[in-house]
């Protein structure tokens, strides 16, 4: 997990550093995204082993193994561009 993190440090402070130059950016980019990688699963598994498997129902569902779709997104998007389409960019902010 502290590999992860460290790589996600260099990568965003590579990004901080380039200021939008190609040839900068893409490396800077490979950094955060190989530390997101080693992060994420990590810290899954970290929070999953905090639950006994005798105890299902104490388990939080992204860790069941039972499928996680946030759908709160689909509406707002939809309202979102209609309202915006109406009333100007700003109306979302």
């Amino acid at each position: 997990m502290l590999g992860g993190v460290l790589l996600l440090t260099l990568g965003y402070a590579a990004l901080g550093l380039v200021h939008g130059t190609p040839e900068g950016m893409w490396p800077a980019l490979a950094l955060v995204i190989a530390g997101h990688g080693l992060f994420k699963p990590n810290m899954a598994a970290l929070v999953g082993a905090l639950y006994v498997p005798s105890d299902p129902p104490a388990r939080p569902l992204p860790f069941t193994g039972a499928p996680n779709t946030p759908v709160g997104h689909q509406p707002g998007s939809i309202v979102g561009t209609k309202s915006s389409a109406q009333r100007g960019p700003r109306v979302r902010f």
